[in-house]
């Protein structure tokens, strides 16, 4: 009886021991994982933080490209509307 307790007592520690080696073994994975994760999501946050600003830059150059475009159109039409009066006014010849 006496051997078979200590069988059982030897049986049980070497699966608790196996047990715990195998629990901190897997923690050891997740935190590698969530080390690995925690850098994935850093780079994607400087990514789009990049990309938000690429956006900012692009829609402000668009506001500008449009102002331009528009003061460059009134300035074609004043010159178009002022044209025919240029040609057809005679200028003075310097001698």
């Amino acid at each position: 009886m006496l051997y078979v307790s200590i069988l059982i007592i030897v049986a049980l520690s070497v699966f608790i021991f196996y047990t715990l080696y195998h629990t901190q073994k897997s923690n050891k994975n997740f935190l590698s994982k969530i080390l690995m994760l925690e850098k994935i999501i850093v780079d994607l946050t400087y990514n789009l933080e990049n990309q938000n600003i690429k956006v900012q830059l692009s829609e402000d150059l668009k506001a500008n490209l449009q102002q331009s475009n528009n003061i460059l159109s009134n300035k074609i039409s004043d010159f178009n509307r002022d044209l025919p009066s240029e040609l057809i006014t005679p200028k003075p010849t310097t001698k």
